[in-house]
């Protein structure tokens, strides 16, 4: 890597460190006038892991990932404080460069998603570039309407797009799993394989459709449907998955979606059931879906991809050790940041090391 290469990934490692703080301690500290959690999830997903999946476009220059990375950090500030009218402006210029840049690497119409020639990985990853598409307008007018008091529907708010920009780095990490598996054998597996990622994109944007009009038993239909093709995924990988490079790390991640998938169904079934129930039970499980989401699943493909850009893949990629200090962090105690300030406090030691192993054999 190069001086100015070393610096984007530092900041990147740094991005993440600030988000994971943000999130652990947000319920244990209040500042006026800046909303935390926004911090906490934006600065994630559209500062680290969108500019990571720019910057494995190849035919994207560097440049643009770097003005991609300023406004997206730009929107991230500026929506966390409230100043829409900067976050509006920010969003629509970053539409401008992903869509630039996805029109460039792949075509404006995604005929590739029909062609069975074309590997699923691919696939994956042009899907992710086209939900970022979607997402960043769709937040600019939702905070639109929230300047100019135009009625939307109750849950199409600013904060909804948590998962805009979520879906797109889950996408992204699809697509990293899948280019670690053997080539398709035999017209079964490749059909498979191309279920998979239609049942998972539509399930996503039908999911996304039903949470906006706020129907729960249909959330609840969807979420199981998307947790068989998340066990179809595991399945699929433990059956075809390249048993060298970062094996490991990548089937850490894939319990991590098992994980997350698990539980989003109890989280949406409970609130179904008990409209009206709002105690730490379920809001400990939420916690556990975010963290297991973002700093488990998520957090692995952004890793993968940053391991990727090197010429040659550390040997501690396959740590048995750092997989188990990235699990103590996300899946035992940063949930559990809700209950008391000190389980914040040893998510944020646990990670932070686990960043700092991950980062000296990165940079």
């Amino acid at each position: 890597m190069t001086r100015n290469d070393t610096l984007l990934v530092l900041l990147l490692f740094f991005m993440m460190m600030v988000s994971f703080v943000a999130g652990v301690f947000h319920d244990h500290i209040k500042i006026d006038q800046l909303n935390i959690q926004r911090i906490h999830v934006f600065l994630f997903n559209l500062c680290t892991g969108c500019t990571i999946l720019l910057l494995h476009l190849k035919e994207i220059k560097k440049h643009w990932v770097v003005i991609f990375l300023l406004f997206s950090i730009l929107f991230s500030v500026s929506a966390a404080i409230n100043f829409f009218f900067v976050a509006i402006c920010s969003a629509l210029i970053l539409t401008a460069i992903v869509e630039f840049a996805r029109v460039k690497s792949y075509s404006f119409f995604p005929s590739n998603f029909f062609s069975l020639k074309i590997p699923v990985s691919i696939k994956f990853h042009h899907a992710a570039l086209l939900c970022l598409s979607f997402a960043l307008p769709l937040s600019a007018f939702s905070m639109f309407a929230h300047l100019w008091k135009i009625h939307l529907p109750p849950k199409m708010t600013v904060d909804i797009f948590f998962l805009g920009f979520s879906f797109p780095v889950s996408l992204m990490v699809m697509s990293v799993l899948f280019a670690n598996m053997k080539d398709v054998e035999g017209i079964v597996e490749l059909l498979i394989r191309n279920f998979i990622f239609w049942i998972v994109n539509v399930g996503v944007i039908v999911f996304f459709i039903f949470i906006l009009a706020e129907n729960e038993i249909l959330q609840v239909a969807i979420a199981l449907l998307l947790m068989v093709s998340v066990v179809m995924v595991f399945i699929c990988y433990y059956k075809h998955a390249l048993r060298e490079k970062q094996f490991y790390f990548l089937f850490s991640s894939v319990f991590f979606l098992l994980l997350s998938a698990l539980s989003g169904v109890l989280y949406v079934t409970i609130k179904s059931l008990f409209e009206n129930y709002h105690g730490l039970g379920i809001r400990y499980i939420l916690s556990l879906h975010r963290y297991v989401s973002l700093y488990g699943w998520n957090q692995a493909g952004i890793i993968v991809l940053l391991w990727d850009n090197k010429k040659y893949v550390s040997p501690i990629s396959n740590s048995k050790a750092m997989i188990a200090l990235h699990w103590l962090a996300v899946a035992v105690f940063a949930p559990c940041a809700l209950f008391h300030w000190a389980f914040a406090a040893m998510a944020v030691v646990l990670y932070v090391s686990f960043l700092i192993i991950v980062y000296r054999h990165t940079a």
